[in-house]
């Protein structure tokens, strides 16, 4: 009983965020700020998610992982907050599934084409397949239980909500400042908009609130007010629940392509969170930031206290004790990190994983590269990886880069570097494509994408036939395009197979119709000759 009360007044102190003899601090955090250790924590669950992948997506053991595989920096992050792999990655069940074999843990990739020992895939392991979509059946069966605000995130997908929105957004947008009384939106939304909202059973400001990062709404007095920061209105609105899903997969794909973009090169990387914790926490003297970027990208906001490539001399930085190069995404920082690798201050150069994406997604300050003034304006260098920086919060540029750049040591245009990551994506695919061809259908043929589409160029389309087997709203996004070759659905493919069928079955039972006549008319013949034969003898 006493130890009991004891563990009750530990939990209660670390709760409150007292400090407990014997309990790490750390520990203590994790209990009070479970989002921020998990956020701070994500870079050694995307890891893991990309060892995976680059296995062939085959279950690991977390043993394994923990003891050879894992890097330094992830050792060293976990260390800091005084817990193992397997408790790091019960905070992110998005990214990777936790299971045991032979009382071994295991981890795999959500959802992934299953390639373990087992005959089926575990339970934590979900359907190795696409998870099937809420109907909008079930969505309106909802709305009609008068649970709209509980299922507001599958409401998002109806054309009616965004309507809704998007004409609240626009009322705002020509108002003075942008700001209204809540009732008087009611005065003027449309009659659709008033119908949707009293069908959903729900008020104005209810429905805005649930989009807290679009509308932003204060009590003022006895009225409610609400506010549209925004110039023009959105295209799609989606809940803060949804942005923060949104942002944390955002990030889980910046991580694991900076780690395809500097795949090969021996240099030492720091995550964002680190540089975070040495620049504005610990405020440690003798750092130098240097920015490899373009001068068209420092336009916009640049870290605190970097300056740029161009000017940083060798006796800069000799003079530092810690040296941190940042780009984009870690390609051109990295790749500046590598030349030097052999010089005499290798030991304290290190580029930033992630680059500058990282950065704003751990909400790290930015300035303007000009005035010094604190700024909100990021630089995505391509507009392919407008993607992976976060969806709110920031606002994302890209103007056009030119050849004045020092090319002979950066790679101005991403195109490089995105094609290093495509070809190591490229042959991670291919391996699992053989791994899941070899387990489950090790009969069937396999053709190389490359074979197909040099067959195609020498004129050898109208051999081909392809069949996609994907799900429609797979097939919505994009599909197969081959000039001169059929192209069609497995459901297609699937009835033209049944007409063909009962062709063929009607073929037979016409030709069995035919051979049965044939035959009744020789049967009917020989009968009518035996008939005069015999008439024939019986004649004096």
């Amino acid at each position: 009983r006493n130890q009991s009360i004891q563990e009750s007044l530990v939990a209660g102190a670390m709760d409150c965020g007292c400090a407990v003899p014997g309990v790490p601090k750390a520990a203590a955090s994790q209990r009070v700020h479970p989002p921020a250790v998990a956020m701070a924590l994500m870079p050694v669950a995307t890891e893991v998610q990309r060892l995976i992948e680059c296995n062939g997506f085959k279950p690991m053991s977390i043993q394994e992982l923990e003891s050879q595989l894992l890097s330094p920096n992830s050792q060293k992050l976990c260390a800091s907050f005084s817990m193992r792999l397997q408790q790091v990655l019960d905070l992110h069940p998005q990214l990777v599934s936790i299971w045991e074999q032979d009382e071994a843990p295991m981890v795999s990739i959500p959802s992934s084409p299953w390639l373990g020992g087992l005959a089926k895939p575990p339970q934590a392991h979900g359907p190795a397949g696409p998870k099937p979509q809420d109907e909008r059946e079930k969505v309106l069966d909802g709305i009609q239980r008068g649970q709209a605000l509980e299922i507001m995130e599958q409401l998002t997908d109806m054309p009616e909500l965004q309507q809704s929105l998007r004409e609240i957004a626009f009322i705002l947008i020509n108002s003075p400042d942008r700001t209204m009384l809540v009732s008087a939106i009611g005065n003027r939304i449309s009659v659709q908009t008033r119908n949707f909202l009293r069908s959903a059973k729900i008020r104005t400001a209810q429905l805005l609130r649930c989009f807290s990062d679009d509308f932003i709404i204060e009590e003022k007095g006895a009225g409610t007010v609400v506010t549209y920061p925004n110039a023009s209105p959105k295209n799609y609105f989606v809940t803060a629940q949804q942005h923060k899903r949104i942002d944390s997969a955002r990030h889980a794909r910046l991580l694991k392509l900076g780690a395809d973009v500097t795949e090969g090169l021996r240099c030492k990387g720091i995550s964002a969170p680190e540089l975070n914790q040495i620049l504005c926490v610990e405020n440690l003297p003798g750092i130098l930031l240097i920015d490899c970027r373009t001068a068209a990208e420092r336009m916009s906001g640049v870290l605190p206290g970097s300056v740029q490539l161009d000017s940083v001399l060798a006796e800069h930085v000799q003079q530092a004790s810690f040296v941190v190069a940042y780009c984009c995404i870690g390609c051109r920082s990295s790749a500046w990190c590598q030349e030097l690798a052999k010089t005499s201050v290798a030991h304290k150069l290190n580029y930033l994983t992630g680059g500058i994406a990282a950065w704003v997604h751990e909400e790290g300050p930015l300035v303007h590269s000009l005035t010094g003034l604190p700024c909100r304006v990021v630089h995505c260098w391509s507009w392919e990886l407008a993607a992976f920086f976060p969806s709110r919060g920031y606002e994302v540029v890209c103007t056009e880069l030119t050849d004045s750049f020092n090319r002979n040591h950066q790679e101005v245009f991403p195109e490089q570097s995105l094609n290093r990551a495509s070809m190591a994506r490229l042959e991670r695919l291919r391996h699992l494509a053989w791994e899941v061809r070899l387990r489950y259908c090790p009969s069937v043929l396999c053709l190389e994408a490359e074979e197909v589409l040099r067959k195609l160029s020498d004129g050898e389309a109208n051999h081909y036939v392809f069949v996609d087997c994907r799900t429609p709203d797979e097939r919505q996004v994009s599909t197969v395009s081959a000039l001169g070759s059929t192209v069609m659905t497995k459901e297609e493919e699937e009835v033209e197979e049944e007409e063909e069928e009962e062709a063929e079955n009607e073929d037979e039972a016409q030709k069995i119709f035919s051979d049965t006549s044939d035959q009744i008319h020789q049967d009917t013949g020989e009968d009518e000759t035996a008939e005069q034969q015999q008439q024939q003898q019986q004649q004096p």
